[in-house]
């Protein structure tokens, strides 16, 4: 029986893919020498900024010059840029009214998920604050499972009866790897990886959640 429905956050409940072309921007004007396409950051979205820092050759002494860079690029860009997803509040709303916890999964650190939060205070006002998981409250964030047996130790609700909801590779892992259940969310964009799903179900619109929870209940 599914007790807490676990949201994921960059991709699922907010669409910020545009960042990583500010990302590509910022690196081709610290490393101009280096050959790095969009689709190099794309692969990065989900993985904690510093192991995607790490993935794309970016020393650490580098790493607040180029935070500064994506920042400046971000600004350039306006309003709009990041913005939650069509649809995701109402769902949100409605799986609350149902009955259902709701949670959130990130691999995003604890100071910028208080800076997301804030920005999007009323979609995130609809989320437990204890079932709140970010990376730096783990030992080994996403795709391993310990985010989400975190959450399973703290609210008492057994894997099993948790559904996830990414939009990601690692999210899948990570729920598969701790007994979750899980959705793929690709209302956003849809994970070269995720090879038709893999078995699990698909969302193309967030509405869609609401017709197939009682399927995904009963597997």
């Amino acid at each position: 029986m599914t007790k807490a429905i676990i949201f994921d956050i960059d991709g699922t409940l907010i669409d910020s893919y545009a960042v990583c072309g500010c990302m590509l921007e910022a690196y081709r004007d610290l490393y101009p020498n280096r050959k790095a396409t969009l689709a190099d950051f794309e692969r990065c979205y989900s993985m904690t900024w510093q192991d995607s820092y790490c993935v794309l050759g970016i020393p650490e002494s580098d790493w607040e010059k180029y935070n500064a860079v994506i920042s400046g690029h971000v600004g350039k860009a306006g309003e709009g840029l990041i913005k939650a997803v069509d649809g995701i509040y109402e769902l949100a709303a409605e799986l609350r009214a149902r009955g259902y916890l709701l949670g959130l999964n990130t691999s995003q650190s604890k100071a910028l998920l208080k800076d997301t939060a804030t920005d999007f205070h009323e979609l995130f006002s609809l989320f437990e604050p204890e079932l709140t998981v970010v990376s730096d409250m783990v030992k080994a964030p996403k795709p391993a499972p310990d985010s989400l047996q975190y959450l399973s130790r703290v609210s008492g609700i057994a894997p099993q009866d948790m559904l996830y909801i990414g939009d990601s590779f690692s999210d899948m892992l990570c729920a598969r790897d701790a007994g979750a259940r899980f959705c793929w969310a690709f209302w956003c964009r849809e994970d070269p990886d995720a090879q038709g799903g893999l078995g699990y179900p698909t969302l193309k619109e967030p509405a869609r959640l609401l017709d197939i929870l009682e399927t995904v209940r009963a597997t």
